[in-house]
């Protein structure tokens, strides 16, 4: 039987809880419920917006004052071991086609505490080549990194790659585009005038990186203190705001240590229903991700296809499956490439896929000496 959790719908305009009504010992999460009266199984609680978390007695009294609106049952589920559970096997051996789609940092490559240019090992780019030349397997790429820097780190022929969030995109067989929304024009070019404001108000400030992708801008922040970063990030959306009041449809996304600016409407799940709707096949689309900007895709791939979350716990996601590490999602995609090559029957087992031989080949030496992406980042220490 599947674990029930009773989510209320929360009007936005809830009474702000006064001193005392916040009760950390005896916490009740109010979540905004999807409207779907049928919800699917994968409904995770990471997935929905979050309000505010009110002690159980003034839940209680919100509650029965009819001030959280109705009430509806969905299902959550906690994702399951990817590598432990049958049928994500049994999907991966069966489809006629799979559509394996890969974040390239933290999932495909280990995170980094820093912005670095982390270059796989020739054993990473040999599996993904050997199943990019798998028959009824298309192996794409999907990063918020450039397109220039995403195919000088994975110079694999046969993959598919989506840049900037899919903004530009690089074929199989080599054609490139670059895909701005209508109407975005505008907001690429103000994000040209925002990196400099942007540049002059962080001068003299240390531990920041400032990333120019031309279709977005991303504030690094990972090596700064905690409180210069809050008073960075804090700029940096003051800055953004500025723009958006002038009608500049300019959309901010917050990552692991990174705040970042794009044109309104880009993510990465739409960049992978792009991809499928393109491609117009009953291929299982297969999607690995790591950070909050995968939980878009994660519920546009939920319902078709397999869902992966990389994180050591995987918490609160709306991926169905999760794997702990990069270490894991090469040990998966060796897995995978044997059961697409051979036909194996093998069960995909954390103990057969991650201490073989095999597996370890293709994992040995997959993180590089980190060092800063040559070109694209700015250093503001002592300047």
């Amino acid at each position: 039987m599947q674990q029930q959790e009773q989510l209320f719908t929360a009007p936005l305009n809830l009474p702000t809880p006064q001193p005392g009504d916040i009760d950390l010992a005896a916490t009740v999460p109010i979540q905004v419920a999807s409207a779907d009266p049928t919800p699917s199984p994968a409904t995770v609680f990471g997935a929905l917006p979050v309000s505010p978390v009110l002690s159980s007695g003034c839940f209680l009294a919100a509650l029965t004052s009819g001030q959280l609106g109705s009430t509806e049952w969905v299902s959550f589920v906690p994702p399951q071991h990817a590598l432990s559970t049958p049928d994500v096997e049994v999907q991966c051996r069966t489809a006629p086609r799979l559509l394996l789609a890969l974040d390239y940092d933290g999932a495909l490559m280990p995170s980094v505490s820093h912005s670095v240019e982390a270059r796989p090992a020739p054993a990473v780019l040999g599996l993904l080549s050997h199943l990019a030349r798998t028959p009824g397997v298309e192996v794409a790429v999907v990063s918020g990194r450039p397109l220039a820097e995403l195919r000088s780190l994975l110079p694999v022929p046969g993959l598919v790659y989506l840049g900037t969030y899919g903004l530009e995109r690089y074929s199989a067989t080599g054609q490139t585009r670059h895909l701005i929304p209508m109407g975005a024009f505008a907001a690429v070019t103000a994000i040209g005038c925002l990196q400099r404001d942007v540049t002059d108000m962080l001068t003299g400030r240390s531990g920041f990186f400032l990333e120019d992708k031309h279709y977005a801008l991303a504030l690094h922040y990972c090596l700064a203190r905690p409180e210069e970063a809050e008073r960075a990030v804090a700029t940096f959306l003051s800055a953004v705001q500025a723009y958006q009041r002038k009608g500049i449809t300019l959309e901010v996304s917050h990552g692991k240590e990174v705040v970042e600016v794009h044109p309104l409407g880009v993510n990465k799940g739409k960049a992978v229903q792009s991809l499928l709707t393109l491609r117009n096949t009953a291929a299982l689309p297969v999607y690995l991700g790591d950070d909050t900007s995968d939980e878009d895709t994660f519920r546009t791939v939920n319902g078709h296809g397999l869902t992966i979350a990389v994180a050591d716990p995987p918490g609160h996601t709306a991926a169905r499956y999760y794997l702990r590490n990069s270490q894991q999602v090469s040990c998966f995609l060796t897995r995978l490439l044997n059961l697409r090559q051979n036909g194996s029957e093998q069960t995909l087992t954390p103990s057969d896929a991650c201490e073989t031989e095999e597996s370890e080949k293709y994992t040995r030496g997959e993180t590089s000496r980190p060092g800063m992406r040559a070109g694209s980042v700015a250093n503001f220490e002592g300047v």
